[in-house]
């Protein structure tokens, strides 16, 4: 989008506008029940970022997946991580 605005900038006469970047927001698996989080305002890690990161994974699964087919993975997936520590 800032390219774009560029772009348009200087075939206008304008001066181009600095691009910032954001940092992104990430949710790490380590292991089977630790994760870490970073979340732009608070940064965390240890069983509460594990559990943030299996309500993004089943918020995905449900918006690709038939909502039945959708849990079915999602609980199979927590038995994986869990059992494989």
């Amino acid at each position: 989008r800032v390219s774009a605005e560029n772009i348009s900038a200087l075939v206008a006469g304008s001066s181009p506008r600095a691009y910032i970047p954001k940092d992104p927001l990430f949710v790490i698996p380590i292991g089977s029940t630790f994760a870490i989080a970073d979340l732009g305002f608070i940064h965390f890690d240890g069983f509460l970022a594990w559990i943030l990161k299996m309500i993004v994974e089943a918020k995905y699964l449900v918006s690709v997946l038939p909502l039945g087919k959708a849990w079915t993975l999602w609980l199979k997936g927590i038995r994986i991580f869990v059992k494989n520590d």
